[in-house]
């Protein structure tokens, strides 16, 4: 059992590391995204290049100075990810890329700007379970707090019953689905519900 002790948190996710970090984000979301990016090489280089390089909007867990742990938020109209079309088209050729592109900045974005909204939250297979993602979470909550936001949202595809039960048994409460049958074949989801929770 790995104690908070264990684990630094540092704001941002350093140039040096931004590959491992985009590994952790890949393979904790690869059932969703594996249709949108592709494989585990392609859809690693898109999020390697799409993570903001400003620190505001990331916080990451080290342990043995390696990093284990990724929250991603939005808030003030920015945010955690700014995909980069030229590397969909690198991938991908001009038309796919255009496309994958396209479905995949919304896939990005924050869908409103009310609150702290939470985009990312992935824990490296091997760490999970040890309190990783709830201390990101924590962390989460207190930035939130100390900017003056009332509540926290994120939202949870409905493939995805499992995180939808654990952020409800935190205090997340679902406000609204939105519906996506288009994406069924290529974001692998077809709704999306938003939780939110009040700080």
């Amino acid at each position: 059992m790995v104690k908070p002790d264990n684990v630094e948190l540092r704001s941002g996710i350093p140039e040096e590391f931004r590959r491992q970090a985009a590994e952790i984000v890949y393979f904790a979301f690869q059932r969703k995204l594996t249709p949108l990016i592709g494989s585990p090489e392609q859809g690693i280089a898109i999020i390697e290049k799409a993570f903001n390089p400003d620190p505001a909007f990331a916080i990451a867990a080290f342990c043995q100075d390696q990093p284990v742990g990724i929250a991603g938020v939005y808030y003030g109209g920015h945010g955690f990810l700014k995909p980069q079309r030229s590397e969909f088209n690198r991938q991908f050729g001009w038309v796919q890329g255009i496309m994958r592109f396209a479905v995949f900045s919304f896939y990005a974005q924050a869908h409103g700007q009310k609150d702290m909204y939470l985009h990312t939250l992935a824990v490296s297979p091997a760490m999970r379970g040890k309190g990783i993602g709830t201390l990101l979470l924590d962390v989460v909550f207190q930035i939130a707090r100390e900017k003056g936001f009332k509540s926290v949202s994120l939202e949870v595809v409905d493939t995805n019953r499992a995180a939808r039960r654990l952020y409800e048994r935190i205090g997340f409460v679902a406000t609204h689905t939105h519906y996506f049958p288009y994406l069924r074949g290529i974001g692998g989801f077809s709704a999306s519900t938003e939780l939110v929770k009040a700080l």
